[in-house]
C-alpha cells in the first residue's frame, strides 16, 4: 500500500471514531437519572405557608420500601405547587430538577388523581410551549381521601406532544410514584 491509501484509511477511521463518540455523548446527555426522592411543595393561595410532602427511596429500587408522606391539604382550596426530583444516593445529593428544566423538551410530569378531586392547571411549559409540569396550580375538591400518581416521563429523542398520554410510546418512565391524599 502506498502512503496516500494508508492516510485515507486512517482519516476515515478517525472520522468514524469521532462520529461514534459524538453519538455516545449525545446518548449520555439524555440518559435516565436515578431519582430517589420526589418532593411536592404546596402554598395555599393568599398565604405564605408552605407544606412539603416527600416520597423517598434513598437506597433505590429493590432495597427497603420507600418512605412516603401523606399529602394533607385543605378541601375546596387553591394552591400553587412545585415538584423537585433528587438523587439522594450521592453525597452531596443531586437536584435533578434543574437538568429536567434545562432539557424540558425531553421531559414531562403527569399528575393523575385516583378517587380524589384534584384539578391541576397552569402547568409550566418547555421552550416549545408544551407542558413540562414542574410547577403550577391545583384546586382541591370536597373532603375525602384518595391517591395522587405522579409520573415523570423522559423523551430521549424529543418529539414530545401536548396530546401525549402518560404511556406515550415515545417516552420512558424516569419516576412513577404515588402519594395518599387527604382533603380536610
Amino acid at each position: 500500500m502506498n502512503n496516500k491509501t494508508i492516510l485515507a484509511a486512517l482519516f476515515g477511521f478517525i472520522i468514524l471514531l469521532s462520529a461514534a463518540c459524538k453519538k455516545e455523548k449525545e446518548h449520555e446527555e439524555h440518559e435516565n437519572e436515578l431519582i430517589t426522592t420526589v418532593e411536592l411543595s404546596f402554598v395555599k393561595t393568599g398565604t405564605s405557608e408552605t407544606s412539603v410532602f416527600t416520597w423517598a427511596d434513598v437506597d433505590g429500587p429493590g432495597g427497603q420500601n420507600p418512605v412516603i408522606d401523606d399529602i394533607v391539604l385543605e378541601a375546596n382550596a387553591e394552591y400553587s405547587f412545585t415538584v423537585r426530583f433528587l438523587d439522594q444516593s450521592k453525597n452531596p445529593e443531586e437536584d435533578i430538577t434543574e437538568e429536567i428544566e434545562e432539557e424540558g423538551e425531553h421531559h414531562r410530569v403527569y399528575y393523575i388523581p385516583h378517587n380524589i378531586s384534584l384539578t391541576f392547571s397552569e402547568l409550566n411549559k418547555d421552550d416549545d410551549g408544551i407542558t413540562l409540569g414542574l410547577y403550577g396550580k391545583v384546586l382541591t375538591g370536597s373532603t375525602g381521601s384518595g391517591r395522587l400518581q405522579l409520573i415523570l416521563r423522559h423523551y430521549p429523542n424529543g418529539g414530545k406532544q401536548e396530546s401525549d398520554s402518560p404511556s406515550a410510546p415515545a417516552a420512558g418512565t424516569d419516576a412513577d410514584v404515588q402519594f395518599n391524599v387527604i382533603l380536610d
